[in-house]
């Protein structure tokens, strides 16, 4: 019984670690399609750069029109 549950516990930890690293994968991928810099840590530079108004959305952050709606 020990050992079926080791297996299944092996099998499920790289499931969820091929997963994870997919999930992350895409999430840089929109994130450097949307102008951010992407760091080696996970950090993120905002696509607008440095000098961008403080009310500027964040990176990849849908806009909102004008009735509030995200576009």
């Amino acid at each position: 019984m020990a050992d079926v549950a080791a297996t299944l516990e092996a099998k499920a930890v790289a499931s969820f670690e091929a997963s994870w690293d997919e999930l992350i994968a895409s999430i840089n991928g929109q994130l450097e399609r949307a102008g951010a810099g992407v760091m080696p840590a996970g950090a993120v530079s905002p696509a607008s750069g440095q000098d961008a108004p403080k009310d500027a959305p964040a990176a990849a952050a849908p806009e909102r029109s004008g009735n509030g709606a995200r576009t």
